[in-house]
């Protein structure tokens, strides 16, 4: 949670993470990029050095884009990282300024004593197979972004993970990184996790 975030004096040296989904198109500057499952995808050393993009629903940030990148990167945060383990390798950046609503959804941070609802929701960018691959989308990820929702299906407490069971579509190499979210009846949308693919070796069923 926010409140149990410890300060990082605005800078991490290098931040490594190894994921088994690409990374969408959110910094540039110190950052490499990779579409290969176990590879280090992120280097990131000073905020000042991220640029934002907000409004991107393509692989191409240049192109389609719903607004210009700005440098507004306050500082950099993280919890509990180990350089040499896989997990809690998430880093969250503070704005310098707010975002307009005709540009983005507002989205809560959770409390401590949520409710997870009997819904949940993911959006992504992936990859999409039934999209044929061509030079200008060798990666199949054409279909820009999509919101799917999933039925809550447990808690993983020993992994902090919440698994979820999909309904009709299933999360793609891509996905990973996007928000999983609840909404509320009065349409509040409150964050609940990061969405990831779900492991080939678990049910078929099981999405996020």
């Amino acid at each position: 949670m926010a409140s149990r975030l410890k300060e990082t004096k605005g800078k991490v040296k290098e931040v490594i993470l190894v994921n088994v989904c690409q990374k969408g198109p959110l910094e540039e500057g110190n950052l490499s990029q990779t579409n290969f499952p176990g590879h280090a995808v992120s280097v990131m050393s000073d905020p000042r050095d991220l640029s934002v993009y907000i409004g991107i629903n393509k692989e191409d940030p240049n192109k389609g884009s719903a607004s210009e990148p700005f440098k507004a990167v306050l500082n950099i945060t993280v919890h509990d990282f180990d350089f040499c383990d896989a997990y809690n390798d998430l880093a969250l950046i503070e704005l310098s300024q707010n975002v307009t609503e005709s540009a983005s959804v507002p989205i809560c941070m959770p409390s401590e004593d949520l409710q997870l609802h009997r819904v949940l929701y993911a959006s992504g960018a992936g990859m999409d197979p039934a999209s044929p691959k061509t030079l200008a989308d060798p990666y199949q990820l054409a279909r820009g972004q999509q919101v799917v929702a999933q039925k809550f299906y447990a808690v993983e407490d020993l992994w902090h993970m919440i698994l979820t069971q999909t309904f009709s579509k299933l999360p793609m190499p891509g996905d990973a990184g996007g928000p999983l979210f609840q909404v509320d009846e009065s349409e509040i949308h409150t964050l609940v996790g990061i969405a990831c693919c779900g492991d080939d070796e678990w049910k078929s069923d099981i999405g996020w």
